[in-house]
């Protein structure tokens, strides 16, 4: 499979690959206990909760593209 390929991939078309693959899929993790401070003196935001884990995912979704071409360039 090509680079190309893996990049038109959905989420959840990745994640079927991964698996069938045999690849690892490892999701990012943010916890928090809400630590309030001069910047956020009420803690996070649901919408700040909501970008990060945005964030997260996007990154994650690129990590997987990166392994998914990385895994048959090896395997040829």
């Amino acid at each position: 499979m090509t680079a190309e390929e893996i990049n038109e991939l959905s989420h959840d078309q990745l994640l079927k690959l991964m698996r069938k693959e045999g690849l690892p899929v490892e999701h990012s993790f943010f916890a928090t206990i809400h630590h309030r401070s001069d910047e956020r003196p009420d803690g996070y935001t649901e919408g700040d909760l909501n970008e990060i884990s945005d964030d997260l995912e996007d990154g994650d979704v690129l990590r997987w593209r990166r392994e998914l071409v990385e895994h048959f360039a090896k395997s040829g």
